[in-house]
């Protein structure tokens, strides 16, 4: 039985290049949609075919059973016969799931905590460049502008 990749971690990630793998898959077993079918599905509040594989996926991560539930899951969500069900979970396996990395809580909390620094420090940067100071500008000139109180 296989372990489940998110045993002991609370998120899964993958690299950013998921859906051009996911898509090629998809294709082969012609669950791939047009642009206009896609727009009609998300105008009724249904999912696209790609929605749904990337739901069937982030389930079979995160699951303990994820894996061995995944060709009973697409056979009845895509109502596939069983010889390309079997064949579609396979290569999810083979070629999706095996490129999700493991991500614990601790480690996002160290993600969101270095790019909020990075943010501030970007931010006061630009704001010390931005600005002029005022006190160095009055401290070296002397307001010959303003008129003596009578």
């Amino acid at each position: 039985m296989e372990k489940s990749i998110l045993q002991k971690f609370e998120r899964v990630a993958f690299p950013e290049n998921i859906t051009s793998v996911i898509s090629v898959v998809m294709e082969k077993y012609g669950l791939s949609e047009t642009d206009e079918e896609i727009l009609e599905k998300l105008s009724k509040g249904q999912d696209t075919e790609s929605e749904k594989v990337a739901k069937i996926v982030k389930r079979a991560a995160s699951t303990e059973n994820g894996a061995e539930d995944l060709f009973l899951e697409i056979k009845e969500v895509f109502k596939l016969p069983d010889e390309d069900a079997k064949s579609f979970a396979k290569e999810i396996k083979e070629k999706i799931l095996i490129l999700a990395q493991k991500i614990s809580e601790e480690e996002i909390a160290e993600v969101v905590s270095e790019e909020k620094l990075k943010s501030k420090q970007d931010f006061s940067e630009k704001k010390e460049g931005s600005l002029p100071k005022i006190s160095s500008y009055h401290s070296s000139k002397e307001d010959i502008y303003k008129e003596p109180i009578e």
